[in-house]
Parts: C-alpha cells; sequence; structure tokens
C-alpha cells in the first residue's frame, strides 16, 4: 500500500514538474491529490509500523519455543501466562524439564486462530526420544496450544493450566 502511495506521487509529480503535459485543473487536481496523501501518509505511515496481531504472536511462539529446544528453560519461563507463573516457582518449572526422556528439537507454527485475548495455535513438535543408551528415536508430533494476552503480550498457557480463568 505504501508502494502503491509512492508510486502515484511519483507520478503525479512528474505531471506537475511538465506543465505541458497537464493544464490548470488538472495541476489543481494533481495537488490536492499530492496534499491528500500526504496528510494520509501519516496514517498509513502507522499502520505500516504496527505490527499485526498475529504476526507478533507468531514472533512470540517462535522465541518460546527456540527456549525450550535449547534448553533455555529460564528463558521460557518469562513466556509463560502470568497466571501459572505465580502458582510455580521458576526453579520447579526447569525441574519437571529434568525427568523427561524427550528433548524437543525443532517446532513449526501451523495456524493461528485468535478471538480477542485468547489464541489457539496448531503446532507441528519434533521431538528426538531416548530409546536406549545408543539410540534415539526422532518423532514429529502436532499439537495445539493456547496463547493468552496480558497487558498487551501473548503468553503461553501451560496443558495443565488449559481451562484459565482470568485474574486480570
Amino acid at each position: 500500500m505504501v508502494c502503491d502511495i509512492l508510486y502515484i506521487l511519483r507520478i503525479l509529480g512528474g505531471l506537475l514538474e511538465d506543465g505541458k503535459r497537464l493544464g490548470r485543473q488538472g495541476k489543481l487536481f494533481a495537488s490536492s491529490i499530492i496534499f491528500f496523501l500526504i496528510i494520509s501518509g501519516g496514517c498509513v505511515k502507522n499502520a505500516v509500523k504496527n505490527v499485526p496481531e498475529e504476526e507478533g504472536l507468531r514472533d512470540r511462539i517462535v522465541t518460546y519455543w527456540g527456549y525450550k529446544v535449547k534448553e533455555e528453560f529460564d528463558k521460557s519461563y518469562a513466556f509463560e501466562d502470568p497466571l501459572f507463573r505465580k502458582k510455580i516457582t521458576m526453579v520447579n518449572y526447569i525441574r519437571s524439564f529434568n525427568t523427561a526422556r524427550a528433548k524437543w528439537v525443532g517446532a513449526e507454527v501451523e495456524d493461528i486462530k485468535i478471538a480477542g485475548d485468547i489464541a489457539e495455535v496448531a503446532m507441528k513438535i519434533k521431538l528426538s526420544i531416548t530409546v536406549s543408551s545408543a539410540r534415539d528415536l526422532i518423532q514429529e508430533a502436532p499439537i495445539n496450544e493456547k496463547w493468552v494476552k496480558v497487558d498487551g503480550l501473548w503468553y503461553h498457557i501451560p496443558r495443565k493450566e488449559g481451562a484459565r480463568q482470568s485474574d486480570h
């Protein structure tokens, strides 16, 4: 959209410079359009600066899962729902991953559906499962997650907390 406006401005600017191609009414019309585009350009500029809701959520999901794949659970903890973090300390959160025989090796967002401050996210998770001391099995699994928007930021709702009770 911004590119279209710039293209129109370039054409109209060229027409204004070449007085032979436009009469007096044409110049007035072109000047009016340029004035309108400049005035409304601020609105367009602000709309372009705002990251769409889904893109912002997608970025948070990718960052969250990146931390989990790298086993940086102290960082993924900050992406968990604030209500969850009130109940579960970071130490207990990190400990809960120490007993797993499976390790996340990848995550991919497949679909996002946002309804107000709640989002349902379809994911494909890639796991490395320890079968024996000499062998791991790589497995892909689809999962569905929920995310909640609190004070303008999206947070992961852990599975056990799936039916989140609003406290905000």
